[in-house]
């Protein structure tokens, strides 16, 4: 009704009309309001006036959006009070609220005294609804007297003389409306009553506002002020024409949050209301102080909200500023807060949360069992008119090419073809009648759900405040011991590399809490083995400990020998058929561990960018960095508004230990051809990795420093590394495969082996930010999680559980972590073609598939290498989600999704022969703010993106590496901060010239403000996954075969 003529506030009162009206806890959402204000004012240093108007403007304009819904709540006199009190704010709350708000703006001369606006409107529109809520509540406080009442009313009497008397000058109609109004209440409480008609004839939220009560239709209206009343009554006059006028807005409001289609007749009635109102301030007997110019625009502002034709009154005024983008900003802030807040109040029932996930993903299976079909339709069932009454999806229908609605609406029967017949009883069938309870109840319960982790992680991790300590650096804002002094002692450590304890600690491990738990889809059974082989001296440390950082480093720690784990035998192993898990801890080093310390030298000289070694990196004796300018191809445009790419140096990584030095020529190029290179996400950390041999480099410092190296003992198939933990795969001729994950805050490393005897093969591998624990993608659609700080059976999670039993899936290939940690991406590509993409939210127990996200590309092109890199940019504020999707391919652009809607945006360069990004990309990588994109295309360029919620996205080469010939060929990209700035990082081997290089492309400055920081902490869910909404063991069958 009123969306086409409405004003740009309209919208958002509607949505917080949504959100407000008739809750129960007011109280509580006006308390958490004054408390973040508070808390905002803490750090408002003297100076800061605009921002200081902005936090109190947007408090004021909430608190008057709240005491609005309130004053419509009120019931009238006929209606007894005991139903409507839950939904009322209890009236101490209110005056406290009102006597808050005048004493910080009394105080606040200094940064509010050309907040002219600020108290002329907001102000004075927050007192008037304020005041009319006090004075018309019908629940006082217990044992209040009429006394104690005036008392109050007097209080803020004196709080609003305080304001004029610190804020001379001329003040607005409203601003004296509210002095003279607690003027006369604090003489007589009760002075100030509605009109006998309105007492008992007004309407509440209670009940529908429309079609208009007679008390809000001109003839009354009329009556209130009849021509030469006398001026006595003025104010109760205008608060009873006020309180009319909010009475039609809310009609309008309560008509729009309905989503009402039927004609209420409702605009006409409130245009001929509106104009009674305008005829009776016409009547208004008005001292001689005010004029009715000022009396009328108070009220044309109100109706501009519904009818925007009103004539603007406050422009005649040339000093009035538009304020409308200051309302709608708070407005916005208001309606986020309350979604939180709706969020966190529905996932706290935990129960209620799983069992409406449990009924939408049935619904959901039941209508698409194979996932076969991707459509924006409501999930449906329909019945078949076989003998068994046998039913089957609408899903099901449409993949047929059966249609299931008429225009928008639902179709209740459909027609099938001849000769179709039910797959379940093969008898003939001829129609399909829809069972709408199905679609109904997943249309209503579909929108209540809601990720309960999710919630609580962003709630601990983001910054909600406007204003930061002044005493704290914006990287230091979210640190470890903030997190860990408020969360308690079960949280597992994410060790910073400055945190490294001089000496390990023995300590006797508890069972730390799991937040994989059981799974549904675990077919590996209860058995498996476990061996713990602990050092008395050199033993985990307990993960939940805050670590001292060490004053100096330690370049010879001393071990004690009589600490070998020798003297602990292997008779306690027991041999299962299924996983065997070994956590090695040794006193006496093994052959990976005297390699990395066997050579020891007195460290060099640290320059700045060294600061964060840690107690075990040692540089190697003998290897020399040199940094090398890798020429300039001629002629390159990348750019699309410059052809100069303006890029550091290469900095050389030497490959010596990775294999043999005495092999000819060829041989070495072909075994430099096999190494492997990985960046760490969360660190400055990278691996150059050959089948028998890992190499762990710090590229954070000038020159790289090599920190450890790892014999593999077997063939290394995959790797990654964290801040802690290194974990990678081996695997034998027998098919058979073994995860090691290494703990590297140990002086000596702790190792937990997983043995996997499986016929599936890895294909994918990341550690999450908070190195909880290692996941990897197997053939199959297969994904398992495995811990890293506890030695448990590992977590599966088959992508097609829900549809069938994979024997001949796709493999999982890419696993890829975004920047805040709350988010885990997985992809498949199926026989047609098709990128399929699976979600895990925080704590990542359970998953479902972003089907609007499916990205088609053809299968029958000769140089296809399958998909390079699908992750998700890290989550901003109300921000959906944005995947990036690249491929080695000849026709599979590379693209941005929107996660809610799937709009898809392809990201395209033009330029000359070696300017294009093309579609055969290698890696890509989003970093840690969220608003940068690189990619590495098959000639070796890297692209930044930038700008990607604007159209074009602004896309430029910043470095080159080397051509490449295929998806294969040794090259990594990561984003990593580095003294507090954002650099990318290409690492990649030169097999042409037997080395590695590396190349550091700064960004900017890394703030804390733009996306959730994780790097300190780790959140632990002591739930069971069993909550997760793959539960279900059977998989519905098709119950449709259409044949002829």
């Amino acid at each position: 009704m009123a969306s086409s003529t409405s004003s740009p506030c309209f919208s958002r009162r509607t949505a917080i009309w949504k959100q407000l009206a008739l809750r129960s806890d007011v109280d509580d959402i006006i308390l958490e309001i004054l408390g973040r204000f508070s808390l905002e004012k803490l750090y408002l240093a003297g100076g800061e006036t605009t921002r200081y108007q902005s936090v109190i403007t947007n408090l004021l304009v909430q608190l008057d959006a709240i005491f609005y819904i309130q004053r419509l709540t009120i019931p009238s006199r006929q209606q007894q009070p005991g139903p409507f009190l839950s939904f009322l704010v209890s009236w101490e709350v209110a005056a406290r609220t009102v006597e808050l708000v005048l004493q910080t703006i009394a105080e606040g001369r200094d940064n509010l005294w050309e907040a002219t606006a600020l108290r002329n409107e907001y102000l004075a529109e927050f007192l008037l609804g304020a005041l009319r809520v006090l004075h018309l509540h019908p629940r006082s406080p217990p044992l209040q007297r009429p006394k104690d009442r005036r008392a109050r009313f007097a209080r803020i009497h004196r709080l609003l003389e305080q304001i004029f008397d610190a804020y001379p000058g001329e003040k607005s109609f409203l601003l004296i409306m509210c002095k003279e109004i607690t003027a006369r209440l604090h003489e007589e409480a009760h002075s100030l009553c509605l009109p006998t008609t309105m007492q008992h004839g007004t309407p509440n939220l209670i009940t529908e506002l429309y079609p208009l009560a007679p008390c809000l239709l001109p003839p009354h209206i009329l009556q209130l002020v009849p021509p030469g009343s006398p001026s006595t009554g003025w104010v109760s006059q205008f608060l009873a024409l006020r309180d009319i006028s909010q009475y039609i807005i809310g009609a309008s409001l309560q008509y729009a949050a309905n989503s009402e289609t039927r004609d209420a007749h409702l605009r006409q009635a409130s245009l001929e209301s509106r104009n009674a109102i305008f005829a009776a301030l016409q009547n208004l007997q008005l001292p001689s102080q005010f004029s009715k110019v000022d009396v009328v625009a108070s009220f044309n502002c109100w109706f501009r909200l519904v009818f925007s034709d009103t004539p603007d009154l406050a422009n005649l005024n040339l000093e009035e500023q538009n304020t409308s983008e200051c309302i709608v900003d708070a407005l916005d802030e208001l309606s986020e807060r309350l979604a939180q807040r709706q969020a966190i109040h529905r996932v706290s029932d935990r129960e209620m949360a799983f069992n409406i996930s449990r009924i939408t993903r049935s619904i959901q299976i039941q209508d698409d069992p194979d996932a076969a079909y991707v459509g924006s339709q409501s999930p449906s069932q329909y019945v078949l008119n076989c003998s068994s009454s046998h039913t089957i999806g609408g899903a099901q229908l449409r993949a047929g090419g059966l249609s299931t609605t008429i225009g928008s609406f639902p179709l209740h029967e459909v027609k099938l073809p001849e000769m179709a017949t039910c797959s379940a009883c093969d008898e003939d069938i001829s129609v399909a009648r829809e069972l709408p309870l199905a679609r109904k109840v997943w249309e209503l319960l579909n929108p209540l759900q809601i990720n309960a982790d999710s919630v609580s992680a962003e709630r601990h991790m983001s910054n909600s405040f406007q204003i930061g300590s002044p005493d704290t650096e914006p990287h230091d804002l979210f640190t470890y011991s903030t997190f860990t002094s408020g969360l308690g002692g079960n949280v597992p450590l994410t060790l910073d590399s400055e945190l490294m304890p001089a000496h390990t600690q023995s300590i006797a491990r508890d069972t730390a809490p799991s937040i994989m738990g059981q799974s549904s889809n675990n077919s590996l059974g209860p058995s498996y083995s476990m061996s713990k082989k602990e050092n008395s001296l050199l033993a985990h440390i307990r993960p939940w400990m805050t670590a001292n950082p060490p004053r100096q480093r330690d370049a010879s720690p001393e071990i004690n020998p009589s600490s070998s784990h020798s003297q602990q035998g292997r008779e306690s192993v027991t041999e299962f058929p299924y996983f065997s898990i070994e956590t090695a801890s040794s006193g006496r080093p093994s052959m990976a561990d005297q390699s990395s310390i066997s050579s020891r030298t007195p460290p060099r000289p640290q320059v700045a960018a060294e600061k964060g070694r840690t107690l075990w990196k040692m540089p190697l004796p003998g290897v020399l960095l040199h940094k090398r300018t890798l020429p300039t191809v001629s002629g390159e445009t990348s750019s699309i508004t410059s052809n100069h790419v303006d890029e550091n140096p290469m900095e050389e990584i030497p490959l010596s230990g990775l294999f043999d030095s005495g092999l000819k020529t060829s041989a070495k190029t072909k075994a430099v051809a096999n190494l492997h290179v990985a960046l760490s996400q969360n660190s400055s950390y990278g691996l150059l990795w050959s089948p028998s041999m890992i190499h762990i480099w710090d590229l954070g410092t000038t020159p790289p420093n090599q920190v450890r190296t790892i014999p593999t003992e077997s063939s290394c198939i995959l790797a990654a590394i964290g801040r802690r933990y290194v974990a990678y795969v081996m695997g034998s001729r027998d098919q058979k495969l073994t995860l090691r994950i290494m703990d590297l805050s140990q002086t000596m490393p702790t190792v937990t082996e997983y043995r996997i005897p499986s016929e599936l093969w890895c294909k994918s591998i990341a550690i999450d930010r908070q190195e909880n624990y290692v996941v990897i993608g197997f053939e199959n659609a297969l994904v398992r999680f495995f811990k890293t700080t506890t030695s448990e059976q590992p977590r599966e999670d088959h992508l097609h559980s829900m549809l069938h039993t994979c024997k001949s899936c796709a493999s999982v290939d890419t696993l890829a972590f975004s920047q805040d940690g709350l988010s885990l991406l997985a992809s498949t590509r199926n026989a047609k073609g098709v990128v399929q993409i699976y979600l895990w939210r925080f704590p990542f127990d359970s998953f479902e598939e972003l089907a609007s996200c499916r990205y088609p590309v053809p299968m029958h092109e000769s140089e296809d290498n399958g998909i390079s890199a699908v992750m998700m940019r890290s989550q901003q504020g109300a921000e959906e989600g944005l995947i990036c999707v690249t491929t080695w391919t000849q026709s599979g652009t590379p693209v941005l999704i929107q996660q809610n809607g799937g709009i898809k945006t392809e990201m395209r360069v033009p330029g000359g022969a070696h300017g294009k990004l093309g579609s055969r990309i290698k890696c890509a990588a989003f970093s840690a703010t969220g608003r940068e994109l690189a990619m590495v295309n098959d000639k070796g360029h890297l692209y930044l993106a930038s700008s990607l919620n604007a159209r074009p996205i602004d896309i430029r080469r910043k470095a080159t590496s080397r051509e490449l010939t295929s998806k294969n060929c040794a090259l990594a990209l990561s984003f990593m901060t580095v003294a507090s700035e954002e650099i990318a990082i290409m690492m990649w081997v030169d097999p042409s010239r037997g080395r590695a290089f590396m190349r550091r492309t700064p960004v900017g400055m890394r703030s804390s403000n733009s996306i959730l920081e994780t790097n300190g902490p780790v959140y632990v869910s002591a739930a069971s996954s069993q909550r997760g909404v793959h539960t279900s063991k059977g998989t519905p069958r098709k119950q449709l075969k259409l044949s002829g």
